[in-house]
């Protein structure tokens, strides 16, 4: 019964990400581009809504264990330890943009294409699996069980 709600949330965030940054391709002057950019935006946006959903649904305080995770994992960590990329949604979203506009407008990946696209994918199933076994668990109180 949340499918519906989850749809319409992602599709939202979906076209307020990837459109734009589609749009921002054409202007730029690549139809390639424009592709790469709306699918890495996509699969970023998609990514990034699963595991904040799942995030704010697991801890008491989302939002400062959120920005935690943008300002120390997607920020500081990625950009010192070359290991952590490979758990960056960030790094997803750009190689999978580079790989299919194949510009050198974006930074070069540290990633395969179809590495991305996979872990990308589990991220994405992972955290949709975790937010809806946990609104399953909620009671109208809002409390958990």
């Amino acid at each position: 019964t949340l499918f519906p709600y989850t749809t319409l949330f992602r599709s939202v965030t979906v076209l307020a990400t990837a459109v734009p940054l589609a749009v921002a391709g054409v202007i730029a002057g690549s139809a390639a581009l424009a592709a790469g950019l709306g699918v890495g935006a996509a699969v970023g946006a998609l990514a990034y809504s699963a595991a904040f959903l799942a995030l704010s649904l697991v801890t008491r305080r989302p939002v400062g264990v959120g920005l935690l995770y943008l300002i120390l994992w997607e920020n500081l960590l990625v950009r010192f330890v070359s290991g952590a990329r490979v758990l960056s949604v960030r790094e997803f979203s750009t190689v999978l943009a580079r790989g299919i506009s194949n510009s050198d407008a974006l930074p070069p990946p540290d990633l395969a294409a179809m590495a991305a696209a996979l872990l990308a994918a589990a991220f994405i199933i992972a955290g949709t699996i975790l937010a809806t076994n946990r609104l399953r668990s909620f009671r109208l109180t809002g409390e958990t069980s």
